[in-house]
């Protein structure tokens, strides 16, 4: 999250670091975990002349736009990993490239686009491999993730 100086996140860190070692030590859930980060979310945002509709929109946009950091950066690797063993058919007639296709439904996949030489997929593939090699290279290992 680059739009956090380094001095901010130290401060922040340093409350966020005593949270999680006190869920430690009661042994943290899921549930534990949300009712935190709702808690946080709403007190942290409460308006002083009380709620009103865009500071409850504020609220959800920072929880949405949490999520979708970690979707982005750390679900979405896996996501494109999945893909390259192959995604389901019913969902990438549209982008599913002809000279890419590995699955028994490419008869079907080839009517539903003409010859693109360049796919969403293609590009998909290409930056995932080159997640996957650098997260491999700072693990030192060729494992699957």
């Amino acid at each position: 999250m680059p739009y956090i100086t380094l001095e901010r996140r130290a401060a922040l860190d340093t409350i966020i670091d005593g949270l999680l070692n006190r869920l430690d030590e009661i042994d943290c859930r899921k549930g534990d975990v949300n009712y935190c980060i709702t808690r946080i979310i709403l007190d942290a945002l409460k308006p002083a002349t009380g709620w009103d509709y865009h500071s409850l929109s504020d609220c959800v946009s920072v929880a949405r736009d949490a999520a979708d950091e970690i979707q982005r950066r750390l679900l979405g690797p896996y996501e494109d990993r999945a893909r390259l063993n192959g995604d389901v058919p019913c969902l990438t007639p549209r982008f599913e490239s002809k000279r890419t296709c590995k699955c028994k439904h490419k008869e079907e996949l080839d009517k539903y686009q003409g010859n693109h030489p360049r796919t969403l997929k293609d590009v998909t593939e290409e930056v995932s491999e080159g997640i996957w090699r650098d997260i491999k290279k700072s693990r030192g290992t060729d494992e699957s993730v």
